[in-house]
């Protein structure tokens, strides 16, 4: 559908191969459920996120992610 046209990295569009193109239209059932899915799973992401948040407190609070344990962690590492 997309050509060269003269110039750098330009192209054009053969509009009557784009009039021709099918694109599948679900029925209304399948939409809702499939846009369900879609805001299930951003909700999903979102508490994915704060789990990880809450997970790196509690490392922060054990002291595993401090700036002392990354001061240790370097002075005992065998020399390059």
């Amino acid at each position: 559908m997309q050509s060269l046209s003269p110039g750098s990295g330009r192209y054009t569009t053969y509009w009557p191969d784009v009039g021709c193109l099918q694109v599948p239209w679900l029925n209304e059932k399948e939409r809702i459920s499939i846009g369900r899915e879609l805001v299930d799973l951003w909700e999903k992401e979102r508490e994915i996120e704060q789990s990880r948040k809450g997970a790196m407190a509690h490392l922060e609070r054990l002291g595993v992610e401090s700036e002392d344990s990354r001061r240790r962690w370097k002075v005992s590492k065998a020399p390059q």
